[in-house]
């Protein structure tokens, strides 16, 4: 087995148990334009810089296919990623309510995102908003009882379905990966200075 179909092997391995069945026969590393020019481009260099190159495009063509399978599973739970991480931030601080700022600051989500976010989850009766009683300019956000039951449940569902997700990996499998993942991690410190939380919600430049 060459470089190649053992990358898409161990890729292809996360794609496990019946929440994700559909997509084990899904084109996954489908062989775009873009993908192709890069692994021409780093073809020229040597192939060492193509296994490499190779091996990123799998991890991020993958990675993109469980994001997408957690957001669904997560809209099974009549909630967003974003509604999910507001939650999440509150629960944490229950029963200590939350600022918006704070809040958007530990969700790693910008503030005007957040206040539509909080607008949906108000409405569903998963939060209330009130007024500080001593400075009216303080909004202090409250996790309500509905709303921690649905993050409970979210949350419970969501480790099902990371479980049935990474099963055909062996305990080895798995750290082997996380090992990899940190030293990733470590390489993006040391190129940039410093690892910046991506946000969903970012506005992209134009292209």
């Amino acid at each position: 087995m060459n470089p190649a179909e053992s990358s898409a092997s161990l890729n292809l391995a996360f794609l496990s148990g019946g929440v994700c069945a559909q997509l084990q026969t899904a084109q996954i590393f489908n062989p775009s334009p873009a993908r192709e020019a890069v692994l021409r481009f780093a073809r020229q260099h040597s192939a060492s810089d193509e296994r490499r190159c190779h091996a990123m495009l799998d991890l991020l063509a993958t990675a993109g296919v469980l994001a997408a399978i957690l957001r669904r599973e997560l809209a099974k739970k009549e909630l967003t990623e974003a509604g999910f991480k507001v939650l999440a931030v509150l629960f944490e601080s229950d029963p200590t309510p939350v600022i918006p700022s704070c809040l958007a600051e530990h969700a790693e989500m910008w503030r005007p995102s957040t206040s539509d976010v909080l607008s949906r989850l108000e409405i569903s009766g998963l939060i209330t908003r009130e007024r500080d009683k001593t400075d009216r300019r303080l909004v202090r956000i409250h996790l309500t009882p509905i709303g921690r039951e649905k993050y409970l449940s979210a949350v419970g569902h969501g480790l099902a379905v990371v479980i049935a997700l990474m099963e055909q990996l062996s305990d080895p499998q798995a750290n082997g990966l996380a090992e990899i993942c940190q030293k990733l991690g470590k390489g993006v410190e040391d190129f940039t200075g410093r690892i910046v939380p991506i946000r969903d919600d970012e506005p992209r430049a134009a292209t």
